[in-house]
């Protein structure tokens, strides 16, 4: 396994904790008591914002934002721009094969004109996490509301420019379109318990299932596809291409053929 393959996916696996994370460092609110006003950090009341032993985890969030978090976001959102002009110079360190490599581990799954997709996708996910850490108002149903238009909206723009010119392959289109649909299912049962005192914990575990079935069915898949290649899977798939053509009795021994030619 190629250590930058690796690399690129934990980052984008650890994106949405590192940036939930921050936001909550970075989240400050106002304690009014009496005729004063104190303003300390969201998530401990006792903790006084960027005073004592908040400063370091706030100084700490940003340089990981500043320094981390976003050059990556704009790297994965201007990728496509970066490498089309990657022959000037103030461009050329695009074309390194590390970083290439890195990049490409990204746009593989998509055509060549729609490598942005990557960035898209990386964009609404900082909305969605936006939307769940601040919750402003405290109110869970506006939360949700904002993943169900969310969702639609990339389901819309899918069907705009059609997944097929989108993905290099239908059967990740059908993928994607599978767990955002889940999402949407999620969002929307969530929603309904919420305003009706449904179960809501039922709504979580069915989403839940659906989406370690889809799992388990890529694996399976990328399981098969490696056993295939091997001398066991030729082996298996003779043995199945020559059933397809003969019936066996109890003992084994071949009866008829199946498809005689005429």
């Amino acid at each position: 396994t190629n250590p930058v393959a690796v690399l690129a996916t934990l980052v984008l696996l650890s994106y949405n904790k590192i940036l939930q994370t921050i936001i909550t460092a970075l989240s400050p609110t106002e304690l009014q008591y009496a005729a004063n006003t104190k303003i300390v950090w969201l998530y401990d009341g006792n903790l006084p914002f960027l005073e004592g032993r908040h400063i370091p985890l706030f100084v700490t969030s940003l340089l990981v934002l500043v320094f981390l978090l976003l050059p990556y976001t704009l790297l994965l959102v201007f990728g496509q721009c970066l490498q089309a002009n990657s022959n000037r110079f103030i461009f050329s360190w695009v074309n390194r094969p590390t970083f290439k490599f890195f990049l490409d581990n990204y746009h593989a799954p998509y055509q060549n004109k729609h490598r942005y997709w990557t960035g898209l996708m990386l964009m609404l996910r900082i909305v969605l996490l936006v939307a769940f850490a601040s919750d402003i108002t405290n109110d869970p149903s506006i939360t949700l509301l904002t993943i169900i238009t969310v969702v639609v909206c990339v389901q819309s723009l899918v069907g705009v420019f059609g997944s097929p010119n989108i993905y290099k392959s239908q059967r990740i289109a059908v993928l994607d379109a599978a767990f955002l649909f889940n999402l949407v299912i999620l969002s929307a049962g969530t929603y309904y318990c919420q305003q009706s005192d449904g179960n809501q914990a039922a709504v979580g575990y069915t989403s839940l299932g659906v989406a370690f079935l889809i799992f388990v069915v890529i694996l399976i898949y990328h399981v098969f596809m490696q056993v295939k290649d091997t001398a066991f899977g030729r082996k298996l798939s003779r043995k199945w291409k020559k059933d397809q053509y003969y019936d066996y009795d109890e003992d084994g021994e071949n009866v008829d053929l199946i498809l005689q030619r005429e």
